[in-house]
């Protein structure tokens, strides 16, 4: 896949296709089967990577037959998605940059924090169509 990065800034697609299970699976195989120096401690960004491969397949969610992080928010499933989110908050929160400040605070912020409001507002939303409650 080769993406002319500076003509497409901005762009989801993109993103979701960087961030992608199949990419992390590939940093893996580099680093592991491969054994390839350039690749020697990427775990943390497979990991990364697999976590917002499964943010955006939630927020994105629409076939109601689709395994749990592709079905569609439902109170069936709630308490995984809840569970869910709780935890990528909490790995937002404690990613910091080479200086060890807390990127949430830093100046790529927006990005970060657009993630932790657009699921606070799924909650709300849920909450309010679901439950009726906001």
């Amino acid at each position: 896949m080769h993406i002319e990065w500076d003509r497409q800034k901005m762009k989801v697609r993109l993103a979701v296709e960087a961030l992608s299970a199949s990419v992390a699976d590939s940093l893996d195989f580099c680093e592991k089967v491969l054994k390839h120096p350039q690749f020697r401690g990427v775990a943390t960004t497979a990991i990364f990577t697999r976590l917002f491969d499964h943010l955006f397949d939630i927020l994105s969610s629409r076939n109601p037959l689709a395994k749990p992080y592709n079905a569609p928010l439902r109170a069936q499933n709630e308490s995984c998605w809840r569970t869910f989110f709780v935890v990528v908050q909490a790995y937002i929160s404690d990613l910091k940059d080479t200086t060890g400040r807390p990127d949430v605070e830093g100046a790529k912020k927006a990005g970060f924090l657009g993630f932790i409001i657009y699921m606070q507002n799924i909650k709300n939303i849920f909450e309010l169509l679901v439950y009726m409650v906001l």
